[in-house]
Formats: structure tokens, C-alpha cells, sequence
């Protein structure tokens, strides 16, 4: 059985520093490709099949820049702290600001407007860990509730409790 080889922290900075290029490299060919293809829309015959390709590229770029934000917002793994390290912060502090952040582009990519009210009880609930990872398993929770209203019409929900 293969053994998990422990990385160092630079070798952890490295990671982020190379991730944090990648994505730079994303977003701007990612910008050219969401810019062209508006253009594409706007002088398109509205009913073309052109224009519905336009259209789809639009939409696919839309969701590449949604995951890109959402790697930036994690990308506090490039300072991942030694092994043991961890820092105590609030739980719902953290939903708030991960909600509030992909909030608009939930909405203008899949029309769903999310209504969300932190429980009461939730406040000063504190959680340690590292900031990247409680962010990114925040993140794939809420991922996998929205993907699950997409067969559904698209509409106004509220998420009554987290």
C-alpha cells in the first residue's frame, strides 16, 4: 500500500503560489472568451442557431469564472499551516460570507435568489480548523443544494436553515 508523503510548508507555499497562477492564467483567457462571445450575441441574429451557441458559451464561461471565484475564495491553501495548526473562528460568520459572496452569481448564472437567515443558535458557534478547508467543505455543501434545484424550474427558493 503506497504511503501519503507529507509535504513541507514550502512546499505547500509552492502549491499555492503555482495554483494562484493557474487561476490568473484561467481568468484572463476565461475574459477573452466571455468577452468574444457577447459580442457574438449582440451581433448575432437573435434566433440564429449561431446565437445559441454564443449563448452557450456565455453560460459555459459564466460557470468557469463561478468555479475559478470559488478556488480564489479557497485559496488560502497556499498557506496551509504545519500539520496541528489550526485557528478557532466563527461558524456562522463564515456562512454569512460565503453566501453573501456567491449570492449574486448563484443568482444571475442559475436565476435562483438565495434567501438565507443564519439559525439564531448558529451565532458564536465556534469551529477550528484551517480557514481554506472550512471554507471549501462550506462551499461543496452548498454546491451540492443548489445543484439539486437544477431540474427544477428556475425561481425564487429560500434555504431555511444551514
Amino acid at each position: 500500500m503506497a504511503q501519503a508523503k507529507k509535504r513541507t510548508p514550502e512546499q505547500l507555499q509552492e502549491l499555492g503560489n503555482m495554483t494562484q497562477g493557474l487561476l490568473h492564467n484561467i481568468n484572463n483567457s476565461l475574459a477573452t472568451i466571455a468577452g468574444y462571445s457577447e459580442f457574438l450575441c449582440e451581433d448575432l441574429p437573435r434566433n440564429s442557431q449561431t446565437h445559441g451557441f454564443a449563448e452557450k458559451i456565455q453560460h459555459s464561461a459564466e460557470h468557469i469564472k463561478t468555479m475559478v471565484h470559488q478556488l480564489w475564495m479557497i485559496n488560502g491553501i497556499s498557506d496551509i499551516p504545519p500539520s496541528g495548526m489550526s485557528e478557532t473562528t466563527d461558524l456562522a460568520e463564515i456562512i454569512e460570507t460565503i453566501l453573501l459572496d456567491i449570492a449574486e452569481t448563484v443568482s444571475k448564472n442559475l436565476g435562483i435568489i438565495l434567501d438565507f437567515e443564519v439559525q439564531e443558535d448558529l451565532h458564536n458557534t465556534k469551529i477550528t480548523g484551517h480557514q481554506g478547508y472550512l471554507t471549501l467543505a462550506i462551499l461543496g455543501l452548498i454546491n451540492n443544494a443548489i445543484e439539486s434545484f437544477l431540474d427544477q424550474q428556475k425561481g425564487e427558493y429560500a434555504l431555511q436553515k444551514i
